[in-house]
């Protein structure tokens, strides 16, 4: 049952990177907006900061309210913005202490 599990988590993960790369490449947004989806895109991880995983979804609740964004990838950025802020407050202690998401 672990690996089905571990999968899941390995295809969320690659779908929330994909989901960024593809808002930093759409040319009707402004260049702040396609440059911090660039740059979360290459943040993702298996044990994402709290703290980063509620930035993120700012970002893709933003996105999803922009009027140029086509409607899919609207969609697709509410869907994982509403995840990772329901997800937030179980996240888990990381060594150091501090909060981390795990996937």
């Amino acid at each position: 049952m672990q690996p089905a599990r571990s999968g899941r988590r390995l295809t969320d993960l690659a779908d929330l990177t994909d989901l960024l790369a593809s808002v930093a490449e759409q040319q009707r947004l402004g260049r702040s907006q396609r440059d911090e989806a660039d740059y979360w895109a290459s943040q993702i991880q298996p044990a994402l900061d709290i703290d980063d995983a509620q930035t993120i979804a700012w970002l893709l609740l933003d996105i999803a309210g922009h009027p140029l964004v086509p409607d899919r990838l609207g969609q697709r950025a509410r869907a994982w913005a509403t995840a990772l802020e329901h997800l937030g407050p179980r996240a888990d202690r990381d060594a150091e202490g501090g909060r981390a998401w795990t996937w």
